[in-house]
């Protein structure tokens, strides 16, 4: 308080040579350990956005709790665009990634449900008796963000290379693939792109085809950092449990979980 003569004068206390010291050396410590994570101290783990998982509070808790639990401390960030997961991934020492080539830094590849190749198809009413692509031009389509390679640029590439003249207008962005298909069934849109994991099943309970179909992708973790037992084991052992299992809503619906790469 300051106020007319109840002045009080803080003197701060002048530091010894050991707190000096003391200072210094946890300083020093702690830039030695910039980039690494210990036992104690947690990895990061970038996952790819905009393949169809939900981000939230809950989901994060659930994924790195669960992983904590078997000795493998995380921290959980997501990438909301093709430009972040670029600049971030160069610091993490895990990353979740679909991509159409096979990286170097492979450590783990994705489990996909009912074991199906990682391709991408084009669904419609199979009432419509469709046998090609061609059918599909100028027409409304159902497909993921701008942001997803497994339900944007791959299913466009697809329409591209039957030359199939797309409508920009025409194309409606949805944030699931469960929306893309109940978009389809609805008729709003005449065709809804879906990963094969997830058509297989959909296209048989819906009365669905497959109208075509892309070469295999790849899902999976690379790694910028050497794999501790607890993580490797913690890795090979998450196994998503039923459709409702929080800890992979961060994920795409179609991932079950991870098998080891074996290294040359």
């Amino acid at each position: 308080m300051i106020n007319g003569r109840n002045r009080h004068v803080w003197r701060t206390p002048k530091p010894c040579a050991a707190s000096i010291k003391s200072i210094i050396t946890v300083l020093a410590l702690g830039l030695a350990n910039v980039g690494q994570a210990g036992p104690n101290v947690p990895a990061t783990w970038l996952i790819q956005g905009g393949e169809g998982g939900r981000d939230s509070v809950e989901h994060h808790t659930a994924l790195t709790q669960w992983f904590a639990e078997q000795g493998c401390p995380l921290q959980v960030e997501v990438s909301d665009s093709a430009e972040s997961m670029t600049t971030r991934s160069a610091r993490a020492q895990w990353v979740f990634r679909v991509s159409s080539l096979v990286p170097g830094d492979a450590r783990f590849v994705a489990r996909t449900r009912g074991n199906q190749p990682l391709t991408v198809t084009w669904l419609v009413p199979a009432s419509l008796g469709m046998t090609d692509l061609s059918g599909l031009s100028g027409e409304r389509l159902a497909l993921l963000n701008q942001n997803s390679l497994l339900g944007w640029e791959a299913p466009l590439a697809l329409l591209k290379q039957a030359k199939v003249k797309i409508n920009p207008a025409k194309l409606y962005h949805t944030h699931a693939f469960e929306g893309a298909v109940a978009l389809l069934l609805h008729q709003d849109v005449f065709a809804a792109t879906v990963p094969k994991p997830l058509a297989h099943a959909w296209a048989a309970a819906n009365d669905l085809s497959i109208l075509a179909e892309s070469s295999p992708y790849w899902a999976g973790i690379t790694s910028n950092a050497a794999v501790t037992a607890d993580c490797e084991t913690a890795f090979v052992s998450f196994h998503k449990e039923g459709r409702n299992d929080e800890r992979f809503k961060l994920f795409p619906e179609w991932l079950t979980g991870f098998a080891p790469v074996k290294l040359p």
